[in-house]
């Protein structure tokens, strides 16, 4: 917890940081989530992402790593301990190659380590096109699509491997001067399985380079794996809600 409350009052302190310099062609951000509950119910939660992005005149490169652990206590046995009841992490990697009239091609990768998916990891890399149909100062809206292959390693079973059609859509609005909202669905489409996440987002700045995320993530999963403890298939849709603190630098 004190680990926790340091970094949040280095985040703020660093605000004081001059403002960043518009032409600098790297940008990053980096969040993080806690919550604590304690009295008739005792549950403590933490995420976190940290995400870059390197854009020059022909290319762009972008990445991402995230993470997520949550503990709960029995209500039903006052007194009993703490059990991890989520914890996962990921990481993903892009690079765009930069064509005429905001069209691209790209290159991506990525990797999900979700200890109660009922897998012990899920893997991908995809290739293909991708248009930005709107850009503007307050709007923008781009669409990704191309083929691919992923690598599911279930936690009962054989590993998993399938071919995919990987589809994204990016779209995000400014509000005023200060808040923005954005909207990301990806759409990993195989004959086996295809899973589907949507993330909703509203941002709005505090002061200087801190702000606040409201985010909302479902993960739907067409055919989910099977609990290695209960032998019970799993829920084929997990949802998400998280307050963070973003520091853009």
């Amino acid at each position: 917890m004190k680990k926790i409350i340091a970094g949040i009052c280095l985040v703020m302190a660093a605000t004081n940081v001059s403002a960043k310099d518009a032409n600098d062609p790297l940008t990053a951000q980096a969040e993080l989530g806690f919550l604590m509950s304690s009295g008739n119910s005792e549950s403590r939660s933490i995420n976190g992402k940290l995400s870059a992005e390197y854009n020059l005149e022909k290319w762009k490169y972008k990445g991402a790593i995230d993470g997520l652990s949550a503990a709960s206590a029995d209500p039903d046995e006052p007194g009993s301990e703490m059990e991890t009841s989520a914890q996962r992490y990921g990481f993903n990697l892009q690079a765009d190659r930069k064509l005429q009239n905001d069209h691209s091609l790209f290159v991506k990768g990525s990797y999900d380590d979700d200890r109660f998916s009922g897998f012990d990891y899920e893997t991908s890399a995809s290739l293909g096109y991708g248009h930005q149909v709107i850009k503007s100062a307050r709007r923008n809206f781009r669409v990704e699509v191309g083929p691919g292959f992923r690598i599911s390693q279930p936690e009962v079973g054989e590993r998993e491997d399938e071919a995919v059609i990987a589809t994204s859509f990016l779209f995000d609005q400014r509000i005023g001067d200060t808040s923005k909202f954005s909207q990301i669905l990806d759409i990993d489409a195989g004959d086996e399985r295809t899973i589907s996440t949507s993330v909703t987002s509203l941002s709005a700045q505090i002061v200087g380079q801190l702000a606040m995320k409201l985010s909302f993530t479902m993960k739907h999963n067409s055919d989910p794996a099977i609990d290695e403890d209960t032998s019970i298939e799993k829920e084929s849709l997990d949802k998400e809600t998280s307050i963070n603190l973003v520091y853009s630098f």
